[in-house]
Parts: structure tokens; sequence; C-alpha cells
């Protein structure tokens, strides 16, 4: 009689063992994953958005201007804008774009062909090509000058090359060039400097 006890004592104790190890798994298998540190979480999304802004992508914009200068006089000109700008900015509000400016400009006293490196803040607004509004931008580029009609102390049909800056800021624009003549006609002036003001870019 004892010997039954005993066994039925010793199998109890097995079931009751196995019946507490069975819901210990069961509860580990059902425990929610800890969840990330806000710490760790938000230096994540820092890192994601960073990485969108600094990707970079190449547009083209389209840029004009009006000036006063010598020795174009009144003139006009307008220009491609290779830039580069963040990814995440499609320009329609304000951007930053560096890159390559290839622009022409016709005046009364002659015509002005350029190509250089160039550096804009601005948008397009509800323009697709042209930016619309040029808050901060500057570009120093190679120049071809062709002079024609009456310019101030300059022979006509003369032509330079050269380099010419050009600093805007909200769009008010200012030029400056140095330029030397291609030929040997008037040897007592081969160099030419060049200035104006305007608006655009």
């Amino acid at each position: 009689m004892k010997i039954a006890r005993s066994v039925c004592g010793a199998r109890a104790r097995l079931i009751l063992a196995v019946g507490v190890w069975l819901c210990g798994a069961n509860a580990d298998a059902q425990a929610p994953e800890p969840a990330e540190p806000p710490l760790a979480a938000d230096a994540a999304s820092f890192e994601e958005a960073l990485q969108r802004e600094t990707e970079r992508t190449w547009q083209a914009f389209g840029v004009a201007r009006a000036r006063i200068s010598y020795p174009l006089g009144a003139s006009t000109g307008a220009g491609v804008l290779l830039g580069e700008r963040s990814r995440e900015i499609d320009c329609a509000m304000q951007c930053e774009l560096s890159g390559w400016l290839a622009s022409v400009d016709a005046g009364v006293g002659g015509a002005q062909f350029n190509l250089g490196p160039a550096y804009l803040i601005g948008e397009l607004g509800d323009n697709k090509f042209f930016l619309t509004r040029r808050y901060m931008g500057y570009a120093v580029r190679a120049s071809v000058l062709r002079t024609w009609g009456d310019t101030w102390r300059r022979p006509d049909r003369e032509w330079h090359v050269g380099l010419e800056g050009e600093f805007t800021v909200v769009s008010l624009n200012l030029t400056l060039g140095f330029y030397r003549r291609i030929g040997d006609e008037d040897a007592r002036r081969p160099w030419l400097v060049s200035g104006g003001i305007g608006w655009g870019f």
C-alpha cells in the first residue's frame, strides 16, 4: 500500500513539474520583443532624413537677366543652369543649386557668350523650368565678347576673351569682367574692363 502511494505521489509531482515547464515555455513564446529605445529610434529616423537630404540629383533650370553694362549698354540675356540639388527638394520652394551656367547676352553695343561654374539659391514657384526668384548667387565664367555699333571709347567690331564674375542678391545683379582683345589693331588698348548692374541672374 505504501509503495502504491509513493508511486502515485511521484507521478503527481512529475505531472506538476511538466505542467509548470510547459506554462513557462508558452509564456516566453508569447512575450513581446523588447521595444527599441526611444533615443535609438530617433537617431535612426534622423540618419534616414539626413541621407535623403544629402542625396543629390542634376536638373536643368532656365535663368534670365536685364542690365546696363559697359560695353554692351542696355542688354538682355538668358541661359541654362545645369545644377545639382538635393533629391528631397524639388525647387518649387527655395532650393540650393551648384553646377554650370551657360548664357548669352545681347545689347546695343555687342554680344557676350559665357560658360562657367555657378551657385544659386532660388525657387521655381509655379514655373516648371525658369527660376522665378533668385535670392543669392554667384558665378565665375569664361567669356567671349563681340562689340558692334557705337561703343564708347572702343572701336567697332572687336573680339575679346576674358573672365567675368557675377554676384546676385535678391535678384540685384552685379558683374565685373576683364578681357583681352583678339587681333592686333589698336595695340595701345589691348585690355578691356567691363562692369554692369541689372536684374536677374
